[in-house]
């Protein structure tokens, strides 16, 4: 009874502001996904290079950023959105701007560290990153056409990919200390790299739990 009036209730009051946040929380998850594929080149390229890959993963935030003033700007206005809470909106938005943030501090660690050689284990971490990424804008448009069965099914595959992230974390920082004890400044640039890609994928699963927690809270 309760699932039927609170659809008839949605129905009533779907308004052009549901309309712009749907639209605005596709562009902003769209940004995490390319900012996030970014990171592959940025690691990739030569020292000269990556400032180039540093620059555009910073304009990727701005861009983030620009869309979150749009949606806290929406959201102050409006006194009935029926397509999302206000306070579930807001912790959204926080979710991608801090999923953006921690990618940009990855991508201004790397140009200001100038580091040569790139450790394996980069590559299975951005492997992680990446593939969380492309879920999100599918959650978001899951969770934008009520599909909350599909939403639901991805949480655990975004669940798998960031506990083999933690695992992957914890083998890169053991590696480090061991093969690059004798290089102090080496081991303390790439703690903190390893830790900000960490970080990041931590932030992915916070995204994508609280767009669980809103199906559920929806259905």
């Amino acid at each position: 009874m309760f699932a039927y009036f609170s659809r008839f209730f949605k129905t009533i009051f779907q308004n052009r502001t549901d309309n712009d946040l749907q639209d605005l929380f596709g562009q902003y998850s769209n940004l995490v996904e390319s900012c996030a594929r970014e990171l592959n080149p940025l690691f990739a390229a030569g020292k000269e290079e990556r400032f180039i890959h540093a620059q555009r993963i910073a304009r990727f935030k701005e861009e983030g950023d620009q869309l979150k003033r749009r949606l806290n700007e929406i959201l102050d206005k409006s006194f009935i959105i029926s397509w999302i809470d206000k306070a579930e909106a807001t912790l959204l938005a926080n979710g991608l701007d801090s999923c953006l943030r921690a990618m940009r501090r990855v991508a201004k660690h790397m140009h200001i560290y100038q580091i040569d050689s790139i450790r394996p284990q980069v590559r299975l971490l951005l492997n992680c990153i990446v593939h969380m990424a492309q879920e999100i804008p599918k959650m978001i448009e899951d969770l934008r056409n009520a599909h909350f069965d599909l939403l639901s099914a991805r949480n655990p595959e975004i669940g798998k990919l960031e506990s083999e992230a933690d695992e992957l974390y914890a083998i890169a920082v053991s590696a480090l200390w061991q093969e690059e004890s004798a290089n102090p400044l080496t081991v303390i640039k790439w703690e903190r790299i390893f830790q900000g890609l960490e970080r990041i994928t931590d932030h992915e699963r916070d995204i994508a739990d609280t767009m669980l927690s809103i199906a559920r809270a929806a259905q």
